[in-house]
């Protein structure tokens, strides 16, 4: 019986910046969109914590717009979901801000939101990836098809279970 060679450290890399690369490209170009659900806001209240250094959304009139995700508390508008996702977005929103977007405009904090979560899956594909090369043997056999069977799951979640039947 023939035996798997081991990939190469290039080899291995390689197919993790192509499988992740794929993963994200997978992810950012699906049909199915929640951004205009609980997430919308939380973006917005990054860039009122960068642009005014409060959490106060009374800075910016369409926050009115956000209806259920609003609460008014001593006369200021303050966004009623956690603060963890508006404060780990920091980075992202300057980068978006510098960039000339304005999470104020849905159409700016939808493509941010799309760009994180392609970002998120991305990474997450690399983390199973280093899982999987690390409990299980790098052959071709090994941890490849693991990651493989992510990207498919990544696929199917996106796109619906017709999308892949095999």
């Amino acid at each position: 019986m023939p035996t798997l060679k081991p990939l190469s450290r290039f080899g291995a890399r390689l197919w993790l910046i192509l499988l992740c690369t794929t993963t994200f490209f997978v992810s950012l170009a699906a049909p199915v969109d929640y951004t205009a659900s609980d997430p919308q806001g939380t973006l917005l209240v990054s860039q009122a914590l960068l642009e005014h250094g409060t959490l106060s959304l009374n800075a910016y009139p369409e926050a009115a717009d956000l209806t259920y995700r609003l609460m008014l508390q001593d006369g200021r508008l303050y966004h009623a979901f956690p603060l963890g996702t508006a404060l780990l977005a920091l980075p992202a929103v300057w980068l978006a801000n510098r960039s000339g977007l304005n999470m104020a405009l849905p159409a700016h904090d939808f493509f941010v939101q799309d760009l994180l979560a392609a970002l998120t899956i991305a990474g997450a594909c690399a983390l199973f990836h280093a899982l999987a090369t690390t409990y299980i043997s790098e052959a071709p056999g090994g941890a490849a098809p693991c990651a493989g069977l992510y990207l498919r799951h990544v696929y199917r979640q996106h796109y619906g279970r017709r999308a892949m039947e095999f």
